[in-house]
């Protein structure tokens, strides 16, 4: 399978994910929860993908050994933000309002990684943008 298939894939199971959630977290049930009920096993499952990334990481024996403990950690604060706006707004605008993680990657990437992009790319991404705005403005 290439990168594009493999792309494609994650983004149909996520956005299922995603219809999934919102239908969740909007349930009668669900608001009767008390957040904090959820504060310990989420920090206990970071706390395991980050140990079990760690020990991954060590058999490797490359500096990126402390990268999977930020992984875990952006990751589930992302979740936890992504259930919470799921659970105020519309699916279909919060999914596009995330689909902008595009865009930052690629912002980081250049600062960072050193990447370019070509006139298309960036006018592709200034289009993404501004049709976003045009959804949330």
């Amino acid at each position: 399978m290439d990168w594009l298939t493999l792309a494609v894939a994650s983004m149909v199971f996520l956005s299922l994910s995603n219809l999934f959630v919102k239908l969740v977290v909007t349930s009668n049930s669900f608001a009767k929860l008390d957040p904090n009920d959820f504060l310990l096993p989420g920090v206990l499952i970071a706390a395991g993908v980050a140990i079990a990334l760690y020990s991954f990481w060590q058999k490797t024996q490359t500096p990126l050994s402390y990268y999977p403990i930020g992984i875990a950690i952006f990751a589930s604060l992302g979740v936890i933000a992504m259930i919470l706006a799921l659970q105020r707004g519309k699916v279909a605008l919060v999914t596009a309002v995330l689909s902008l993680s595009t865009i930052l990657v690629a912002v980081l990437s250049f600062a960072f990684l050193g990447d370019r992009f070509s006139g298309r790319e960036i006018a592709a991404m200034v289009l993404a943008l501004m049709s976003l705005l045009m959804l949330v403005v």
